[in-house]
């Protein structure tokens, strides 16, 4: 003999809440997870950007016999020009390497100011890196392997910024630590010549 009464195919409240608790505990877990992943990642992009700037100035470097000039004599005055005006039209496909995906003024930079130079739009005379302007006038025994040339403007990566050195080797140094490297570097040249 069968009740008359039938079950309906359906959850119950408690069984909802049970999952549901269960997912956000789930996620809860996985999302600092997903956040240093992510931060990872763009620092891998970061140096990846550094390294092809670096090729880029050995290109531009051994094409012209010397790396470029933050200023350039323009008659009797002197007219700046940025990386992006040195390195787009030969020697960098686009505007993006000069810029770190952690950067939080590039999305502000992208929606206002941008120019085009040579076919590419660029922001003007921005970009998240520096680069080691007096390097083209530093004495050679300044240009040596440990001299920096491009690195973050700031310690964008988890307290941490990108530098790269003249050899071409690219090393994360935490907060801090950067202003004795160049430090150092800069009482090189600025020492006169035995």
């Amino acid at each position: 003999m069968t009740s008359g009464l039938r079950t309906k195919g359906g959850f119950t409240l408690l069984e909802l809440l049970l999952v549901t608790g269960l997912m956000m505990v789930l996620m809860g877990l996985l999302l600092p997870v997903l956040l240093r992943v992510k931060a990872k990642a763009s620092e891998v992009q970061c140096i990846n950007n550094l390294h092809q700037m670096d090729l880029a100035l050995k290109m531009f470097s051994d094409d012209n016999g010397a790396l470029p000039r933050s200023y350039v004599r323009r008659g009797t005055k002197y007219e700046r020009r940025t990386l992006q005006d040195w390195l787009v039209p030969g020697y960098v496909g686009g505007s993006g390497v000069f810029w770190c995906s952690a950067d939080p003024s590039r999305k502000s930079a992208e929606l206002t100011g941008w120019r085009v130079a040579s076919g590419v739009m660029l922001p003007p005379n921005t970009s998240s890196y520096m680069y080691n302007d007096l390097l083209p006038d530093a004495p050679p025994r300044a240009r040596s392997a440990s001299a920096p040339l491009i690195w973050d403007q700031m310690p964008w990566h988890s307290g941490g910024m990108n530098l790269v050195y003249m050899d071409g080797s690219i090393k994360r140094l935490e907060e801090g630590t950067f202003n004795r490297v160049y430090f150092n570097w800069y009482t090189i040249i600025s020492r006169p010549d035995p």
